[in-house]
């Protein structure tokens, strides 16, 4: 029997929930299968859709993936902070309600918020990989899936502060320290630093653990490279 769009777009959820779990392993190339077949999958639900699905889905930060050394491969001298969480997707119904403010509510007919988060997972898996083979060309990767996912985002009318904005924001601009792009990371970081102020303006910085915290602080404090250093 042919799964309806209500059926796969629970299938969908099923395999970002898989991938994430892949990459909190550090199973990096299992992981983004599962979340290319989880956009796939995702895209056909959409497609194929008559009625409006029920039980959408909320989204949760997960535990950290593994630490690729934590630092920037491409400084001695300045650690950066790669934010290592993904996102997980329960349907609504199992939504524990006393964490409600951590979480987003989707509207029945946008896909967007499950669009960006398979998408930044995707991007993050590839961060993730690029970092532990030192393969510019993977990390090259993770900035489109991230830019994709953060254009999503931004084109949302009715959009909320996120942690995922803080994420974005952040590995973006870890990755283009990466490269030595010190001036782009330099922007990436400043806006971090606006978003965090908001953060902490609307009391929302107790969503984030404080190692997280911190992680942020640290690259939003960091400095550009000398000459020499960067040498």
């Amino acid at each position: 029997r042919t799964m309806n769009a209500s059926e796969l777009y629970i299938n969908s959820l099923i395999q970002n929930n898989g991938g994430v779990l892949q990459l909190e392993s550090g199973e990096f190339e299992a992981a983004r299968d599962a979340f290319r077949k989880a956009l796939d999958t995702l895209t056909f639900a959409i497609t194929t859709m008559k009625t409006p699905i029920e039980c959408r889905a909320l989204t949760q930060w997960s535990n950290n993936a593994p630490v690729i050394n934590n630092v920037s491969c491409s400084s001695e001298t300045q650690m950066t902070f790669v934010y290592r969480r993904a996102l997980l997707m329960v349907p609504g119904e199992e939504h524990d309600l006393a964490v409600e403010s951590q979480q987003h509510s989707i509207d029945d007919s946008d896909f967007s918020a499950e669009s960006s988060a398979i998408l930044y997972n995707m991007a993050l898996t590839h961060h993730l990989m690029g970092l532990a083979t030192n393969r510019s060309d993977v990390l090259e990767r993770a900035l489109k899936f991230y830019e994709i996912s953060n254009n999503i985002r931004q084109n949302k009318d009715d959009k909320d502060l996120d942690i995922l904005d803080l994420a974005i924001a952040n590995n973006v601009g870890q990755a283009q320290h990466e490269f030595c792009n010190y001036g782009t990371a330099r922007e990436c970081f400043d806006l971090l630093t606006r978003r965090l102020q908001l953060f902490n303006t609307y009391g929302m910085i107790c969503l984030l653990a404080q190692c997280d915290c911190e992680g942020f602080v640290l690259n939003a404090m960091l400095e550009q490279p000398t000459m020499a250093a960067a040498a």
